[in-house]
């Protein structure tokens, strides 16, 4: 299926980029709230964290998922309790350190081929998603088609796939307001 328009709307980067790296299927019973890459003025944008917001779903299901998928999950970082039932997870791409950067760059053609593998298991090969991820991904595939689409007529196609092939990306970079999350911790039970 080729793109028949350009996906005009902001998505959230850092959950088709960064998040699929920890191996959590897209449709597993308990999905995320968002990610983000910044906290408050816990975590910038360069600590290499991932924060995976959860509802904090008082359930024997959800405290299985928490405890087999969330913590133990080789990335796993730690965790902060927030107001009004939300938990933020932290993850660490310390060992993915230059996939990271390429992300903080908007080079998402430049990520490793095992996180772009990962990406397209959690996309789903068949899903609409997909088609632009791959797009954004493998973008010299898709320089003339994006070229036709944004070009102004047909005579400025050329001049644009020039254009597009200068960037060599397919996808802008991820808003750093948007992908910040601003949250109250809640403050733990002490004894």
């Amino acid at each position: 299926m080729a793109l028949k328009e350009l996906y005009k709307k902001y998505f959230q980067k850092s959950i088709w980029f960064l998040y699929p790296n920890l191996g959590i299927k897209r449709h597993a019973t308990f999905t995320p709230i968002n990610t983000f890459i910044v906290l408050n003025d816990n975590i910038t944008e360069y600590d290499e964290k991932l924060i995976v917001l959860h509802e904090d779903l008082n359930s024997e299901g959800f405290k299985q998922f928490e405890k087999n998928v969330l913590f133990k999950n080789r990335f796993f970082y730690t965790f902060k309790p927030c107001v009004d039932n939300k938990v933020a997870y932290i993850f660490t791409f310390q060992e993915h350190q230059e996939d990271w950067f390429n992300f903080l760059s908007g080079k998402y053609s430049l990520l490793s081929k095992e996180l772009k593998n990962r990406i397209e298991s959690y996309a789903g090969k068949n899903s609409l998603e997909w088609e632009y991820i791959y797009s954004f991904l493998y973008p010299d595939k898709h320089f003339e088609l994006y070229a036709t689409l944004l070009a102004q007529g047909e005579k400025d196609v050329e001049s644009m796939q020039e254009i597009l092939m200068g960037i060599g990306e397919l996808c802008p970079p991820y808003n750093l307001a948007k992908e910040s999350l601003k949250i109250e911790f809640r403050e733990l039970d002490t004894l």
